[in-house]
């Protein structure tokens, strides 16, 4: 079992980032090693999240969030997995950092926006 690590800014303010990550409902399905079983905690103090199952042997990780500037944050994400493919995993660990920054962002551009904003 190893643990496969992976961070990323985001232009972002770090408790936006955080309330739309911990409020994701496809949050599961898109974090590495997660299964149906799988359980997803928040720490709002820590802007941090962590999933897993019961099983000893199964996958789990973490997700923190942290402020970097006034718009900016680190996503900061790392799962502990039985498989040997850690580059693949690395990649997975990328591709949820990017769609949850991208999503995050854009949901936070539309609340900016408000009612009847956007593209006329």
């Amino acid at each position: 079992m190893g643990t496969v690590h992976y961070s990323a800014p985001a232009d972002i303010p770090a408790d936006e980032a955080f309330a739309f990550m911990s409020d994701a409902p496809d949050l599961p399905r898109i974090l590495p090693g997660t299964t149906d079983e799988a359980r997803v905690r928040a720490d709002e103090a820590a802007r941090r999240l962590t999933w897993g199952t019961e099983s000893d042997g199964d996958d789990h990780g973490e997700l923190r969030v942290v402020e970097r500037g006034a718009n900016q944050c680190e996503i900061e994400i790392s799962v502990t997995t039985q498989r040997a493919d850690t580059d693949q995993v690395k990649e997975e660990l990328a591709q949820a950092v990017a769609a949850l920054a991208h999503k995050a962002s854009a949901d936070a551009d539309e609340e900016r926006a408000g009612p009847g904003g956007g593209w006329a």
